[in-house]
């Protein structure tokens, strides 16, 4: 039987059993959101997307790359309540991520009065005042 030819350039190619060459990730689109929760067994996870009050499910595959901080990381650095960006592809229905970007969030801003805290040494062996 012949292989239908008729795919498009820009046609992502996915699923199960693909290497990280076969998949064209120049047109994948991403998703973000916050991991639900996480099924390492299942290689998957749950994505809740605050735009559209959805939930995502998500595949992974053996050439999906997880990052933090820039850095490559195992899928085991993944958990609840994680901000997460996702670059899938689908196949039938399905999503499988290309790359999970675990997001990195600013630091949290102190309040003023901690700010001036921290910015005067602290005098040890100064009396108090009454």
């Amino acid at each position: 039987m012949k292989e239908n030819l008729s795919r498009t350039p820009d046609a992502p190619v996915t699923g199960p059993g693909r290497t990280g060459d076969q998949t064209r990730t120049a047109t994948s689109p991403w998703l973000y959101g916050t991991i639900r929760s996480v099924e390492p067994s299942r290689e998957m996870l749950f994505l809740h997307q605050p735009q559209d009050d959805n939930q995502q499910i998500i595949h992974w595959l053996p050439h999906t790359r997880f990052r933090y901080h820039g850095a490559e990381v195992r899928p085991d650095a993944l958990h609840e309540g994680q901000q997460i960006s996702v670059q899938y592809s689908s196949d039938g229905g399905l999503k499988f991520a290309v790359e999970i970007d675990i997001i990195v969030e600013p630091p949290v801003v102190e309040s003023p009065a901690a700010l001036r805290q921290s910015l005067w040494p602290s005098r040890s062996g100064s009396k108090a005042r009454n």
